[in-house]
């Protein structure tokens, strides 16, 4: 049998917690964006048509950034909209803090 000290750790680490942040948060900005185009088709047309992978854009994505950031999907007052903007900007601000957090503790 083997043993096992008493500090040993068996969660998840935290790269793969950073890992699972950010696949989290991709899916989460897929179904927004589709979203969008399906319910809000003016609104995606002037963030510029944003897609996940295929058209892509500086441009798009800051737009589309700043609709989320500065809260503007909230006036819609559509509660299918506000979940998912909220967790996307949620797991969007989950990357960057487990990262940071990876990096100045040393943890993997």
């Amino acid at each position: 049998m083997t043993e096992v000290a008493d500090n040993a750790y068996w969660g998840p680490s935290a790269v793969h917690i950073f890992i699972g942040v950010l696949i989290i948060h991709v899916c989460f900005w897929a179904l927004l964006l589709n979203y969008l185009r399906q319910r809000y088709p003016e609104i995606w047309t002037q963030l510029g048509s944003p897609t996940l992978w295929l058209n892509s854009s500086i441009l798009n994505r800051w737009l589309t950034d700043w609709f989320l950031i500065s809260g503007k999907y909230r006036s819609l007052k559509d509660p299918t909209l506000n979940w998912l903007g909220s967790l996307t900007l949620l797991f969007g601000a989950g990357i960057p803090a487990v990262g940071i957090y990876i990096i100045l503790t040393g943890h993997h």
